[in-house]
């Protein structure tokens, strides 16, 4: 969701590269995993997607780029899980099993994604009009 309202309010350089420094430096004190570069992927992508909802910056817009990021997020880092951590068979049963037990976790993905950035562009944008409209104070 911070990764969505970077995009739309950072250049594109800032918006794709400073998600992932702070991903570097979290990764150095949480430590490295297996499936490190599916998370910096998708990290890198849901900026990307960010990046594309300024283009469209409504209340679907919004909406749309916070369910795909989730989504996308899910997928990606779920498929490397299946594909690195050798918890699971690689076999359509090990990718079956490994999204089934991790659904759980995305409903609350899902939810305080699109909860989160509506609270967080709707809060910029309420205090971003009521600077611009209020007189200044003399």
């Amino acid at each position: 969701m911070f990764l969505i309202f970077r995009g739309v309010y950072l250049n594109k350089k800032y918006a794709i590269i400073l998600p992932l420094v702070l991903m570097a430096l979290t990764d150095v004190f949480l430590g490295v995993y297996s499936s490190i570069f599916f998370t910096w992927a998708s990290i890198a992508a849901i900026a990307f997607i960010g990046i594309q909802t300024k283009k469209n910056k409504s209340f679907k817009g919004v909406a749309f780029g916070s369910l795909l990021s989730a989504v996308l997020f899910f997928v990606v880092t779920n498929v490397g899980v299946w594909l690195t951590s050798g918890m699971y068979s690689l076999d359509f049963s090990g990718f079956m099993n490994c999204f089934y037990l991790a659904m759980p976790f995305f409903r609350y993905t899902l939810v305080s994604t699109i909860v989160y950035s509506f609270v967080l562009f709707g809060s910029y944008e309420l205090i971003s009009a009521r600077l611009i409209l209020k007189p200044a104070m003399k």
